[in-house]
């Protein structure tokens, strides 16, 4: 029996890789070993940890991370930096058994957990990625009080009317990527965008045009949905329903970007926000990772309509939140700047220009940039105010 395992013991170590003249302790051997023998099998978790080591893992990290973020941060100072959406979440409301296959495609080891380990991942995550956000924020604020002068200097002046026609006019022949980011449900933002549309049109006689927005389904046919929203159209969604219509009519190739799984399903997420917060109940969709899958999954689809219509100028109509050159995974930063024109059509939301530096807008119909690195500071090339 002892020879057999001196042999044994002779064979592993002269078939390890050579040590140079170092003699390896133990964990050195057992390291190796683990290099050796485990190439041919991929690491999965799901047979090394079991679900209750997952469920301690992940409630652990929910702590830890949400530590990282008050370290830097107090709560009662939070709301300067970051919005309801993006605070830490305590605890979810309605996750539908299906959600969990959805949001972790890329992570199946997570599906043996718990319930609870995959909310807790998903909150751990949301607090790592607000501690990111956080810290961008602060640097964006310094990096904007230091260019004020030059953003009051070298800032564009408009007509104050036709307001969509100007901003077309200054979209560059080189871009290929339009981002009109809105204030949601305001009929007269949505018909100022229609306008903008047809504006574009007139400037890019020989170039097409083609339309993708949020609001719509990328799994389910558009038409179905537009005719809902005809038959049961409130004054809140009127601008859309008169905007596809729009659209349509200007025989402009229209698109959804949104899942429908998205749009039919919106968990609720219990928010932690200070004391005197009103309001701590949010849609799991408008969170940080909510909208990092969402914008992940748009990209792909707007790469996918790119090998489609290769010499299109595209027109992404989605809420600022999406198409800010500073929101967080922002979708114009993912192009060339060249390529980009970020415009954005409001009532009443203010951008972080007007929340940092106060006057440079002066609250005007129609303003913006032509000097791209002011425009990305500022985090749109022009923005059109209706009323």
């Amino acid at each position: 029996m002892n020879k057999k395992l001196s042999l044994l013991i002779a064979v592993v170590l002269f078939s390890l890789p050579s040590f140079g003249q170092k003699v390896p302790g133990w964990k050195g051997v057992v390291s190796t070993c683990k290099q050796a023998f485990c190439k041919k099998a991929p690491f999965n978790r799901a047979r090394i940890l079991e679900a209750k080591q997952i469920n301690a893992t992940l409630k652990k990290r929910v702590q830890q991370s949400k530590r990282k973020v008050y370290a830097n941060t107090a709560l009662n100072n939070l709301p300067k930096w970051a919005f309801l959406s993006e605070f830490p979440i305590q605890r979810f409301q309605d996750w539908p058994n299906e959600l969990s296959a959805q949001l972790y495609q890329e992570q199946p080891w997570l599906l043996e957990a718990s319930l609870q380990a995959q909310q807790n991942y998903f909150i751990a995550l949301q607090n790592r990625l607000l501690k990111t956000v956080v810290a961008q924020r602060k640097q964006l604020q310094a990096d904007l009080a230091r260019n004020a002068q030059r953003l009051a200097a070298k800032q564009e002046f408009f007509w104050p009317t036709p307001t969509a026609g100007q901003a077309a006019s200054i979209v560059g022949k080189k871009v290929k990527y339009v981002f009109v980011g809105e204030e949601h449900a305001k009929p007269l933002v949505q018909k100022e965008i229609s306008s903008f549309i047809r504006a574009l049109q007139e400037e890019n006689p020989d170039r097409q045009i083609v339309y993708l927005t949020e609001f719509l389904p990328k799994d389910r046919s558009i038409f179905k949905f537009i005719n809902k929203l005809r038959e049961h159209k409130t004054p809140a969604l009127e601008g859309y329903y008169q905007l596809f219509k729009d659209v349509l009519l200007a025989e402009v190739p229209m698109y959804g970007l949104e899942a429908i799984s998205v749009m039919e399903k919106a968990p609720v997420s219990i928010h932690e926000v200070p004391v005197a917060a009103a309001q701590r109940v949010s849609n799991m969709w408008g969170s940080l990772v909510g909208v990092y899958l969402r914008n992940k999954a748009w990209l792909k689809t707007i790469e996918a309509y790119r090998k489609q219509y290769p010499q299109a100028l595209f027109v992404i109509h989605a809420g600022m939140g999406h198409t800010d050159y500073n929101a967080p995974f922002s979708l114009a930063r993912h192009f060339a700047p060249e390529e980009t024109f970020v415009l954005f059509v409001a009532q009443n939301i203010p951008n972080f220009v007007d929340r940092w530096c106060p006057g440079i807008l002066d609250g005007r119909k129609m303003t913006g940039w032509k000097d791209k690195d002011l425009a990305r500071l500022a985090g749109f090339d022009v923005q059109i105010i209706v009323k």
